[in-house]
């Protein structure tokens, strides 16, 4: 062998070396590889206009489709949609995998991705308890502002990240049929799908300065084609006057990632950012 290719294993050995000894000091085992964290916020409507059992699938599908599929690297929040959404914006759960420690000294390099990882899961599923009371006690808690849907409002209440959140990409999902309710706006019996009059309308909120900042976030909408929007008209309607509002705000929403029942789109987008 000669010393060129002897030095280029060398270095291999090496960098794989502190690779491993990297992932088990940072606590992130199999997670601790190119891939990026997540932070994901969600948004639920808590209206009076959404049924019981549609905030149940809210909450069931958070659960299966959000939480369930974080790792070592991603954040979760979960915040209310109702008339109160800017003025009383507060997190209703919250979890940051970053800040809990996953490895232990005694896991060994060969074995410490996987027992990582056992950890991650087992971590998980204690917070799916917490999280369904949390949204439970809110939902009663929030109940006074039940009477409109301001989803406007809920998005500038998200604020601005801070620190290494700042890092990660951002997912938004809005658990809601889309309607916006409120003094601002009123989407109850929108049904003019001109493109060019959804822009006049996100003008508005552009002159006053109420659109909110997401830029780089990519946004998936569950819920879209329930109550006010049944009709194929109005739900067209609506989803182009979000369409252009999020894409004034900075984020990316595509026709396929807003829907009726779409939660099973959060994996792959969350897979696809991790890249």
């Amino acid at each position: 062998m000669n010393s060129a290719r002897r030095r280029r294993l060398t270095i291999a050995s090496v960098a794989g070396f502190a690779k491993v000894i990297c992932c088990v000091a940072c606590g992130l085992g199999a997670a601790c590889s190119t891939e990026r964290g997540v932070s994901v916020s969600v948004l639920v409507d808590m209206s009076s206009s959404v049924k019981a059992e549609t905030q149940q699938f809210y909450v069931t599908a958070i659960g299966d489709n959000i939480l369930s599929g974080l790792d070592a690297k991603d954040a979760l929040e979960v915040r209310p949609i109702d008339s109160s959404s800017e003025q009383r914006s507060e997190a209703l759960y919250s979890v940051d995998l970053t800040r809990q420690n996953f490895a232990r000294k005694g896991d060994g390099f060969a074995k410490a991705p996987e027992k990582v990882a056992a950890r991650v899961r087992e971590f998980i599923a204690s917070e799916r308890t917490k999280l369904e009371e949390a949204l439970r006690v809110a939902a009663e808690r929030r109940r006074a502002f039940s009477n409109q849907t301001d989803i406007i409002g809920a998005l500038n209440g998200l604020g601005a990240r801070t620190g290494d959140d700042q890092q990660r990409p951002r997912v938004i999902v809005l658990f809601s049929d889309m309607i916006q309710e409120s003094l601002e706006l009123d989407l109850r019996r929108y049904a003019d799908e001109h493109e060019d009059e959804a822009a006049r309308k996100v003008d508005k909120f552009q002159k006053l300065g109420r659109l909110p900042a997401l830029k780089g976030a990519t946004v998936v909408v569950v819920g879209a084609g329930e109550g006010e929007t049944a009709s194929a008209v109005a739900f067209r309607a609506v989803r182009t006057f979000w369409l252009e509002f999020f894409g004034r705000a900075g984020a990316t929403l595509t026709e396929g990632d807003y829907g009726y029942r779409t939660q099973t789109r959060i994996p792959d987008v969350m897979a696809r950012l991790r890249h």
